[in-house]
């Protein structure tokens, strides 16, 4: 889904290869910083509405975004961020959420009946629910592990972004 968009997108606004780490200045200190990691990951994906400040290493100030810019480039984090989100169509970017919960709650449910069809295995009436819970359960971790690959798979680096 991600490959045939990031087709599309002019060459010259990626970089050759996928940076795993970036400097940026603080605008307050001028200060640099260089960000790696799953940081320096969060920091460039513009669905992240989680991340709003980020630390300079110069003054150890944390700031908002907005006071932080590319070394590289000398673009405002924030401008970049605006920049990079408004290149991505919103039907690139899949709403997995109701997709994940289905497929969860679906296979959930599916190894429940498969637990009600083996119930007669347990002779005592009071273990019945065994078989139940024990497809439940099986059915539930394995989709959760189907839903992780899934995730993993549909990501978009945003760190190829210059």
């Amino acid at each position: 889904m991600y490959d045939a968009h990031l087709a599309t997108i002019d060459p010259a606004l990626l970089f050759a290869n996928t940076p795993y780490s970036r400097p940026y200045t603080h605008i307050a200190c001028g200060g640099a910083t260089v960000i790696t990691d799953d940081h320096f990951a969060r920091l460039c994906n513009p669905f992240d509405d989680v991340v709003e400040r980020t630390t300079c290493a110069t003054c150890g100030q944390s700031d908002k975004i907005d006071q932080f810019k590319w070394a590289d480039t000398l673009e405002n984090i924030a401008d970049y961020r605006a920049r990079i989100r408004a290149l991505i169509p919103p039907d690139a970017v899949p709403k997995r959420a109701l997709r994940n919960l289905l497929i969860i709650g679906i296979s959930t449910a599916v190894g429940a009946l498969i637990g009600i069809a083996i119930n007669p295995i347990f002779d005592d009436p009071e273990h019945r629910p065994i078989g139940q819970m024990l497809g439940a359960m099986i059915a539930f971790f394995g989709s959760a592990g189907v839903v992780l690959v899934l995730v993993r798979k549909e990501r978009l680096d945003f760190r190829r972004f210059k």
